[in-house]
């Protein structure tokens, strides 16, 4: 079943894809399962972060203003999950995002979980949201400043500047994202 894909984005994104043993080898070692909530803080809240996160909130001031009153959201909330997620946009990750889920999904132990992801990314490329070429992530899938996974984009990513949806190099687009996955 194609779930409303075209074959041709079908054929396109999946022929020739091989499983990738440095993802599911960072699948099974993810850091943050082996450390306290205290160390994680410590390691991923530095001083840095926070200054980053400060200039950031001074800088898109009137934007974040803006949405957070379309959406009810504080902008320090906003802001919070990107200086988290990926340190403001520094890092958004690098993997082509088929090849990514696609192996995931292929692996047993979360199968179903990137089977979903994988579809919702297909989807995502079919309805011509984000380019192929340009839809890359980190190793499990997440994208953007944001670091949506595919079927949160779908249900949450944000076109706020008018010139469709734009998570990677669009500040209004990804705050505007984080505000509505927030709204869920």
């Amino acid at each position: 079943e194609t779930k409303g894909i075209s074959l041709s984005t079908i054929n396109n994104e999946l022929t020739n894809l091989q499983p990738q043993s440095k993802i599911i080898m960072r699948d099974r070692c993810q850091p943050e399962s082996q450390v306290t909530l205290n160390q994680y803080l410590y390691y991923r809240v530095d001083k840095s972060r926070i200054f980053a996160g400060k200039n950031i909130l001074n800088k898109y001031k009137v934007l974040l203003n803006e949405i957070s009153s379309h959406f009810k959201i504080q902008p320090r909330f906003i802001i919070a999950i990107m200086g988290m997620e990926s340190s403001y946009g520094k890092n958004q990750g690098k993997v082509k995002t088929i090849n990514a889920i696609a192996t995931l999904a292929y692996d047993r132990r979360r199968s179903s979980f990137y089977k979903n992801q994988l579809f919702a990314a297909l989807k995502i490329i079919d309805n011509q949201l984000v380019k192929s070429e340009n839809f890359v992530g980190s190793w499990g899938g997440a994208v953007g400043m944001t670091q949506m996974i595919p079927t949160t984009f779908l249900e949450s990513a944000y076109d706020w500047d008018g010139n469709g949806i734009d998570i990677w190099n669009s500040y209004p687009d990804a705050f505007a994202s984080i505000a509505n996955y927030l709204t869920k």
